[in-house]
C-alpha cells in the first residue's frame, strides 16, 4: 500500500488501466465521505472483509484504519492493480 493515499496524480503508476487516474481523482475528491461511510458500517470485531475489484486497495486501507476487522482480502482481475496495492 502506498505510504500516502489517495495517490498524488503524478504518483498513479503508468502500468494501471487508463481509467486509474480518474478513479484516483474520485478517491481524492471524496476521501472524507468515503472514510465516514466505512466508519459508519457496523463491521463486527474480527470479521473478514472481502473487497472485490479492490483496485489499489483504497477501501481496504479505510477498513484497516477505521474498523476492527480481523482479515482483509482484496481481489482484482488486473495484476497491475494488485501490484500497486501491495506497494
Amino acid at each position: 500500500m502506498p505510504a500516502a493515499f489517495p495517490l498524488a496524480p503524478a504518483e498513479v503508476p503508468a502500468a494501471l488501466p487508463l481509467y486509474a487516474p480518474a478513479l484516483n481523482a474520485y478517491h481524492r475528491a471524496y476521501w472524507p465521505e468515503l472514510s465516514q461511510m466505512v466508519r459508519e458500517l457496523e463491521v463486527p470485531s474480527g470479521a473478514t472483509v472481502l473487497d472485490l475489484a479492490c483496485g489499489v486497495g483504497s477501501y481496504l486501507l479505510l477498513f484497516t484504519q477505521q474498523t476492527r476487522a480481523g482479515a482483509l482480502v482484496g481481489v482484482d482481475l488486473d495484476p497491475a492493480f494488485l501490484e500497486a496495492a501491495a506497494g
